[in-house]
């Protein structure tokens, strides 16, 4: 379907908290790549495992919440709940 293809088009970028690293993840929820600056590479391999893992997660959720947009498109396009969704998503 053109839903799902769109889907698995979409991209969804996360941040650490300092912004060092950009972690992209897909619309259907795959890793598709990540970006570590200079300076979070100079914070040490703890520090880094930490900010990989902060953006990994903000990727995720917001992965999740473009999930649960386009499912309530999708429901309200056919006509299924209305202006909330209705389907409790």
């Amino acid at each position: 379907s053109t839903h799902t293809n769109t889907q698995h088009r979409a991209e969804f970028e996360g941040f650490s908290i300092d912004e060092t690293v950009r972690f992209v993840m897909s619309g259907s929820q795959e890793p598709k790549g990540v970006d570590i600056t200079n300076e979070a590479y100079a914070q040490g391999a703890t520090k880094l495992e930490k900010l990989v893992f902060e953006a990994a997660k903000d990727a995720h959720a917001k992965s999740v919440m473009g999930m649960k947009e386009r499912m309530t498109e999708m429901a309200q396009s056919l006509g299924l709940g209305g202006p909330g969704g209705g389907l409790g998503l």
